[in-house]
């Protein structure tokens, strides 16, 4: 899978339903939560939908297909013009990815230059 850079905060929902339309009902699910009580749209699916659910699953089952898109995703949302976008992905993705030893064995193989660099800088920040 690949495609455009997610456009803008509320481009995500819809990039990840198109992504990852066995999500869709989660996704809709948790938009309808954040109309009633808030939250802010990138950071809690980033978080709550992405790395919690599709990419945890992609990690667990090892399963090439969804390991490519879910890393193909990624490069779609460190490659996204609003910032909003590109932080949260930073700052709810990345450092995650380097904890576990196998999810950061796995991404140093799958990562496109977008994550790789974020990878960089994160590990450079740790080490200051």
């Amino acid at each position: 899978m690949t495609g455009p850079p997610v456009p803008n905060v509320d481009g995500v929902p819809g990039a990840l339903k198109v992504a990852f339309p066995e999500y869709g009902r989660q996704i809709d699910a948790l938009m309808t939560h954040m109309a009633e009580y808030g939250g802010v749209i990138d950071y809690r699916l980033i978080s709550e939908v992405f790395r919690w659910e599709i990419l945890k699953r992609a990690m667990a089952t090892g399963n090439p297909a969804l390991l490519r898109d879910a890393y193909a995703f990624i490069e779609r949302l460190l490659g996204s013009p609003d910032q909003s976008v590109r932080d949260a992905t930073e700052i709810r993705i990345v450092p995650h990815m380097l904890q576990d030893p196998t999810w950061s064995e796995r991404t140093r193989q799958l990562a496109g230059p977008l994550l790789r660099g974020a990878l960089d800088r994160e590990e450079d920040a740790g080490d200051t």
